[in-house]
């Protein structure tokens, strides 16, 4: 029963930290497309004719600025939450191979004999 109940811990663990994964990978995308946005209106305005000169310094730095917020917050996200959650899931699998391993622990790391 205890094993059952182990198992299925497990799945939903892993099931949990893929969907987190899977999260972390979207934000990632979302702020390169958000970059590439951002550059895009940057110097779109710049080459366009009907914008104002005076202007065109205004448009380019706050274009600059988006795509450079967007691609701190998808580094910054994908470092702060991304690394964490890949290192857990690493150890999640490592650990998923032995099936007396009721902690989550092998013996080598708590010290006990061979």
């Amino acid at each position: 029963m205890v094993d059952v109940n182990h198992q299925q811990h497990r799945k939903r663990l892993s099931r949990l930290l893929l969907a987190c994964l899977a999260v972390v990978g979207i934000v990632i995308v979302s702020g390169l497309f958000g970059t590439v946005v951002g550059l895009v209106v940057a110097f779109g305005a710049v080459g366009d004719e009907s914008v104002d000169p005076s202007q065109k310094a205004r448009i380019l730095a706050e274009g600059i600025s988006e795509a450079m917020n967007c691609t701190a917050f998808g580094v910054v996200f994908g470092l702060a939450v991304g690394v964490p959650l890949l290192v857990w899931w690493l150890r999640l699998e490592r650990r998923r191979g032995d099936p007396d391993d009721e902690t989550g622990q092998s013996e080598d790391s708590t010290g006990g004999s061979n």
